[in-house]
């Protein structure tokens, strides 16, 4: 993401300090380690993190008490408010989404217990997770992987709100979706406005009849995904007068080498473009590799947006 300005220095230690009070490696009541110390950690000045700390004591994470340190705030005892997440709570992306749930649920003084789900549920009923929605005060769904058990957890828990992570209808009464339209939008507005016209689309999975080498794939709601998004950036791009200058490319379940070199060869042709917008950061560093490798410099020649906050989004930075 290199036209996109990066979180400061003391933000990303007072996020990282945030996952790891809702992961529970720093419990409540315990005592954070000094500023100096968490300066060395971080090769940073104390007074950055005397920034994430400030920023932590106003969530509601941290009291900061002197001559004593910092300590991990407690959950309120008025309330106690039980949330439960039904869905994927360890994938690279979905497990940032977790965690980021139980940190604002805890700032709010409830708590937040996670039904993990690996796969989309195939049963509408599933007798461990009746028991486990029993004093629940609210429910939020991973409509990715849990949608089919939506009617179940609607019938035992009164409020329920679901999680889309990509194009969604509305499945509950309240829906929050990760938009990727919108997304597109911004990135693609911001890269005509610096000067560009050729702009890529970098995505994954089967492709249409814009993208060449299609594959097999299973995942039926990725593939929709991916089509949907190619249909949203093709609009885009005409609505702007940029058909002709639009391209695609799709990585293919296959080999990194393979994928690598056909990336490469896609950044190299005689129409290859000056920007890419990628549906995933993991992608966008799939783009920076490849770029190193045929002498294509970032953002000199070959500016990079990618699209989706993810574990790999600290080694573009």
């Amino acid at each position: 993401m290199s036209d996109a300005s990066p979180l400061f220095i003391f933000e990303r230690i007072a996020d990282e300090m945030e996952r790891k009070i809702a992961s529970g490696e720093y419990a409540p009541g315990s005592r954070l380690p000094t500023d100096a110390e968490q300066a060395a950690q971080y090769g940073v000045n104390p007074l950055t993190v005397r920034k994430a700390m400030e920023i932590l004591r106003k969530r509601g994470l941290v009291i900061r008490q002197q001559r004593r340190g910092s300590f991990v705030a407690k959950p309120k005892a008025e309330t106690t408010a039980s949330v439960v997440y039904i869905g994927n709570c360890e994938g690279h992306m979905f497990r940032n989404l977790f965690v980021a749930l139980q940190g604002a649920v805890q700032r709010h003084g409830g708590r937040l217990s996670g039904y993990h789900c690996e796969h989309d549920i195939k049963e509408p009923v599933i007798p461990d997770l009746q028991g486990f929605l029993e004093g629940a005060s609210a429910a939020v769904v991973d409509l990715v992987h849990a949608g089919k058990a939506l009617v179940q957890i609607a019938s035992a828990v009164k409020r329920v709100v679901g999680l889309e992570t990509g194009i969604a209808e509305a499945q509950t009464p309240v829906s929050v979706v990760l938009d990727h339209y919108a997304a597109i939008e911004l990135a693609l507005d911001h890269l005509i406005k610096h000067g560009h016209r050729r702009i890529g689309f970098i995505t994954w999975g089967m492709p249409d009849d814009r993208v060449a080498n299609p594959v097999d794939i299973v995942d039926v709601h990725f593939q929709r995904l991916v089509n949907a998004k190619l249909r949203r950036f093709e609009y885009l791009m005409t609505g702007r007068g940029l058909l002709e200058n639009m391209s695609a490319f799709c990585m293919l379940n296959e080999q990194p080498d393979s994928s690598q070199r056909r990336l490469a060869s896609y950044l190299q042709d005689a129409n290859a473009p000056t920007a890419v917008i990628c549906d995933g950061d993991f992608r966008a560093q799939a783009v920076y590799l490849s770029a190193a490798h045929v002498g294509l410099a970032v953002p000199e020649k070959l500016s990079v947006v990618g699209i989706g906050d993810t574990p790999w989004t600290r080694q573009l930075a």
